[in-house]
């Protein structure tokens, strides 16, 4: 008999919920151990962000343009509309980099930058809790502690959450807009795509790359729009989440808006000479640039800018690259695994490779032993 719950999924019997080989949800209730552990976790991560605080970070020119921006803001009422200059000289980051410290700022007046310091150092603690969230919701207890415990010691993490600088506050904007997303695609709650939608505002106004996670998150929504049509369900919520979210990314360019109509659109023109003139300079073929992307954002976490230690970035990037390979191949030399992708592409409802037993939501794809585990 199919038995299905309120939501039309297969219910998942008893005697299915205790078969051998049946991974436990990693979306329960933290264990007490692992409270203590995640708490273990943060302690090192600030003492390693806070410690001596006024004392580190680089401050130069940016920095201190900066700072005079929100002592503008946070004295005179002076609103900004543009962001930090970009490196390349042509078009500004969002200026809700800006909004976002000012309440640090208006402490002290924004008279001395340790108060935004701390802010931004928060923000790297907000990271690492919402990495672990992530983490744990996709392969259980032991990523959580494991991706957060490496964000924590990290030196970029900790560099960069010690340094008054855009992209800085970057990690745990982009994070929320995961959260958010997983959450409203695991529980099937159109209101985190809201969620979503402001995490990927703020990690696009933080940095103008940072647009490259909208893809991402749009194309997560869709595959919910698809699983609620092929399901018969509501379409409405979802409709209206999208449009909320939408309106989220446009409200974050309304100052840029501002600044466009009242300058004549400078900003855009920068941009659009920026390009034709071909940029800055002569640059490596496309094929260079892309395996040099990604070796520089592979190794970045793990050994710094790739300017700094090439050698040591290639190593660390072929090792990566070495156990991820070495895990698809446990993968697929395993008979109950089954193709991810085309699995999902044709039943992304009913996912389910060691039989008919069925997990309490879609977090089946990473607990109906799909995905490789670590031993």
């Amino acid at each position: 008999m199919d038995l299905r719950d309120a939501r039309g999924h297969a219910a998942l019997s008893p005697a299915a919920s205790s078969a051998p080989g049946t991974a436990p949800s990693p979306t329960g209730r933290p264990r007490a151990v692992e409270v203590v552990a995640l708490g273990a976790i943060l302690a090192v991560a600030a003492v390693l962000r806070f410690v001596d605080l006024p004392t580190r970070g680089q401050f130069d020119a940016d920095q201190g343009h900066d700072m005079l921006v929100l002592r503008d803001l946070v004295t005179s009422g002076v609103v900004p509309l543009l962001g930090p200059p970009t490196s390349v000289g042509a078009g500004h980051h969002g200026a809700a980099y800006y909004y976002l410290l000012a309440p640090a700022a208006f402490l002290n007046g924004a008279a001395d930058p340790v108060a935004v310091l701390a802010f931004i150092a928060v923000t790297g603690l907000a990271a690492l809790v919402l990495t672990w969230w992530l983490a744990r919701s996709i392969a259980g207890p032991v990523a959580g502690l494991v991706a957060a415990g490496l964000l924590a010691i990290s030196a970029t993490s900790i560099g960069t959450s010690t340094l008054l600088w855009n992209p800085s506050p970057m990690p745990a904007a982009s994070a929320l807009a995961f959260v958010g997303a997983r959450k409203a695609w695991r529980d099937e709650a159109p209101g985190w795509w809201l969620v979503a939608g402001a995490g990927a505002m703020l990690t696009m106004q933080l940095h103008m790359l940072g647009a490259l996670i909208v893809p991402a998150i749009a194309a997560l929504w869709l595959a919910a729009v698809v699983r609620a049509r092929r399901r018969g369900g509501r379409m409405r919520p979802l409709a209206l989440a999208g449009l909320g979210a939408a309106a989220i990314l446009a409200a974050g360019y309304l100052p840029l808006l501002m600044h466009e109509v009242g300058s004549g659109f400078s900003e855009s023109r920068a941009i659009v000479e920026f390009f034709v003139s071909g940029g800055t300079g002569a640059h490596p073929g496309p094929l260079v640039r892309i395996v040099g992307a990604l070796v520089r954002t592979a190794a970045w976490p793990m050994t710094g800018a790739l300017a700094d230690a090439p050698l040591a970035a290639v190593v660390a990037t072929a090792t990566l690259a070495a156990v991820v390979a070495w895990r698809l191949a446990l993968a697929r030399g395993d008979a109950g695994h089954v193709n991810l992708v085309g699995e999902f592409a044709r039943h992304p409802d009913r996912v389910a490779p060691d039989g008919p037993r069925r997990a309490e939501n879609d977090d089946v794809l990473f607990q109906g032993r799909i995905l490789p585990r670590f031993p």
